[in-house]
């Protein structure tokens, strides 16, 4: 078992030495002979496109993309593009569910006066009901 452990030791030590000594070696982006520029990043458009795709029937994306051309070529000179997405989810359950329970809290902010005499009278009125019903 000490053998055992004492191998395995060394090997971890001579590798931590042997990666110490690598240096990382650093060079240019690869960019197909191409001065790289800002404008070759990745957005955030393009990462999420494979999320937006798989869940197209939930989030019913719509786009618009408007080309503008120079005056008699068919090079463009402004190329415009547009792209919301609609909360199926938010609009039709949650957005109603919000206003259902702002009107409830509305509701209870009438009822709560802050008077202990009212608090009293609800409860009276509750063990009263709870009696009647109880019956």
């Amino acid at each position: 078992m000490g053998l055992l452990l004492a191998v395995a030791i060394g090997v971890i030590v001579v590798a931590a030495a042997a990666r110490s000594r690598a240096a990382a070696r650093r060079v240019d982006t690869w960019t197909c002979g191409i001065a790289p520029k800002p404008a070759f990043q990745y957005t955030a458009t393009s990462y999420s496109k494979p999320i937006r795709l798989f869940f197209r029937r939930i989030l019913v994306p719509e786009r618009e993309v408007r080309v503008e051309y120079h005056p008699g070529t068919a090079f463009p000179s402004s190329i415009r593009y547009r792209s919301e997405i609609t909360l199926l989810l938010e609009d039709r359950i949650l957005r109603p569910a919000h206003r259902l329970g702002i009107s409830g809290a509305d509701v209870a902010r009438k009822l709560q006066g802050g008077a202990i005499q009212l608090y009293v009278a609800y409860i009276v009125i509750a063990v009263l009901a709870l009696l009647i019903w109880a019956r």
